[in-house]
């Protein structure tokens, strides 16, 4: 370890107090190790934010280390690990969770009701908003029906919200995961209407 750390301050010394024409690759994997230090035209090293284009491989507008050809949201400064996207704020889940809360069936139907239509159409805002993401919708059922037509069901009202989204507020299809429980994980007991109604719903998760 005390070796490699002798190394790596060789090379930084090059660049930082000599200004030694050193290779561009050693200037890329110095930061590909620190995440600081770039080639300049010149074939020095500078201390820059992000790497120049050569040791990307490409452009990189938003200076956050993830070519645009590779970033989901090229405009906004993220994180390797998500694709070149910033953290999912809480803001952002809770928004998500109001919203879909409020997207209603009827009975023994996968027919979105007229109430949900604002609901909806505050989902697509925030997907449309926060280019990067995956939303996952997952459709639930009460416990009428049997089992099996509950999950057909349930997988009906997941496709509807996925449909809206799309046809009606024009979202990405390619940015919509489905997936179906019939009715597990009631939210209320099934045993009276307003808890039935609980558990007509569509639940969500969001990812990179």
């Amino acid at each position: 370890m005390k070796l490699n750390r002798f190394f790596f301050l060789l090379i930084t010394a090059a660049c930082f107090v000599s200004y030694q024409h050193v290779s561009h690759a050693q200037c890329c994997n110095i930061f590909a190790s620190t995440g600081s230090y770039v080639v300049t035209s010149d074939g020095s090293c500078a201390t820059l934010s992000y790497p120049d284009e050569t040791c990307l491989g490409g452009p990189d507008k938003d200076g956050d280390g993830v070519k645009d050809s590779e970033d989901l949201c090229p405009d906004e400064k993220g994180k390797k690990q998500n694709s070149g996207c910033p953290e999912i704020t809480i803001e952002i889940w809770t928004s998500f969770y109001i919203a879909l809360s409020d997207v209603n069936f009827a009975v023994n139907s996968d027919s979105i009701k007229a109430s949900s239509t604002p609901s909806l159409k505050k989902v697509a805002d925030l997907m449309h908003a926060n280019k990067g993401f995956i939303l996952k919708l997952g459709g639930y059922a009460d416990s009428t029906g049997s089992r099996e037509h509950n999950k057909q069901l349930s997988e009906g009202r997941a496709k509807a919200v996925r449909d809206y989204l799309v046809e009606r507020e024009k979202v990405n299809p390619k940015r919509i995961r489905l997936a179906s429980y019939g009715e597990k994980m009631p939210k209320a007991p099934n045993t009276t209407a307003s808890g039935r109604a609980i558990n007509r719903r569509v639940e969500f998760d969001l990812f990179y």
